[in-house]
C-alpha cells in the first residue's frame, strides 16, 4: 500500500506540475480541478503492475541471499562438529593407547589415528585411503558396526598387544565416548553424524547418493618417517561424487588424498 501511494504521489506531482504550466499558458484551464477529481479514483493498472514488478525484483534479489545465508550457517555448524570430533578423537586415541600392553605393544598414536583413516596403522608415505564416519560396512573404529551374526566389528591396529595377542582392536569406538544426551548432528539431515543416513553411497536408481554435511577423515604423511597430518573433510550441497578419492566429492577443494586438500579441511592432529 505504501509503495502504491508513493507511486501515486510521484505521478500526481508530475501531473500537478504539468497543470501549473498549463495554467500559466492558459489561465482558463481546469486541470487542477480535474486533478483533484482524479485523486479520488482507485489505483490504475499501470501502477499495480509497477508495484508487482518492484516486489518481484526485490524477491529475486533477497531470496537467493537468504538461502545462501542458511546454507553457509549450516556449513559453519559442520565445521564446529568437526572441531568437536577432533577433541573426541584425541581423547579416544589417548585412552586406547594407554590401555594397550605397555611392555609389548609398539603401536603409536599415529597408528590409532591411521585406523580411523582407512588403514590398520599410520600411512608409511603419502595419503591414507580415508574413511567416512558413517560407513556401516565392515570394521570401523568410528562406529560400532555389526556383522551378520550381530558381532561388533572393530578395526585391529598393528602393533597393539592385549593379553599377549597382536594385533588387537580397541575396546571402544569414538562414537562410544560421545555423551548420548548430546549427539553430534549433521545440520543438513538432522541425524547423528555416525548414522548410516549420512553415508554417501550411489543409489540403485542411479542418483549420486551424496549427503551434504557428511564427514570423512583422512591422513597424509609428508615423507617417509615424517609428520602425518590428519584432518576432517565434508561434502557440500553441490558435490556429485561419493568416492573418497573422487574429483568432486568434498566441499571447496577439500579431499583426503593430497596434503593441500586436507589443509582445506578441519585440522585434527599432526603427529609422527
Amino acid at each position: 500500500m505504501i509503495l502504491l501511494l508513493s507511486i501515486r504521489f510521484y505521478f500526481g506531482e508530475l501531473n500537478l506540475m504539468q497543470c501549473l504550466y498549463d495554467q500559466i499558458s492558459d489561465p482558463a484551464t481546469q486541470c487542477l480541478i480535474e486533478q483533484q477529481a482524479n485523486d479520488n479514483e482507485g489505483f490504475s493498472l499501470v501502477e499495480l503492475l509497477m508495484v508487482v514488478g518492484v516486489i518481484g525484483l526485490i524477491l529475486w534479489v533477497l531470496i537467493p541471499i537468504g538461502l545462501r545465508t542458511r546454507i553457509d550457517a549450516k556449513y559453519g555448524v559442520v565445521r564446529q562438529n568437526c572441531s568437536e570430533l577432533a577433541a573426541y578423537t584425541s581423547q579416544w586415541a589417548h585412552q586406547a593407547i594407554m590401555a594397550q600392553d605397555q611392555q609389548e605393544s609398539f603401536a603409536t598414536l599415529a597408528d590409532y589415528y591411521g585406523s580411523l583413516a582407512g588403514l590398520y596403522h599410520a600411512p608409511t608415505s603419502g595419503p591414507a585411503p580415508g574413511e567416512w564416519l558413517s560407513n556401516n560396512i565392515g570394521p570401523s573404529n568410528w562406529r560400532q558396526n555389526r556383522d551378520d551374526k550381530n558381532s561388533i566389528q572393530m578395526k585391529i591396529i598393528s602393533g597393539r598387544f592385549m593379553n599377549g595377542k597382536n594385533p588387537t582392536a580397541p575396546e571402544n569406538t569414538v562414537e562410544n565416548i560421545i555423551p548420548r544426551h548430546s549427539p553430534i548432528l549433521n545440520p543438513f539431515t538432522n541425524v547423528d553424524v555416525f548414522a548410516p543416513d549420512n553415508f554417501p553411497f550411489p543409489k540403485f536408481d542411479g542418483t549420486p547418493g551424496t549427503v551434504p554435511g557428511a564427514i570423512a577423515f583422512g591422513g597424509f604423511r609428508e615423507k617417509k618417517g615424517g609428520w602425518v597430518n590428519y584432518a576432517f573433510v565434508f561434502q557440500g550441497t553441490n558435490n556429485t561424487g561419493t568416492q573418497l578419492d573422487g574429483p568432486d566429492t568434498f566441499f571447496s577443494g577439500m579431499n583426503v588424498h593430497t596434503i593441500e586438500g586436507l589443509q582445506k579441511g578441519i585440522f585434527a592432529a599432526r603427529i609422527r
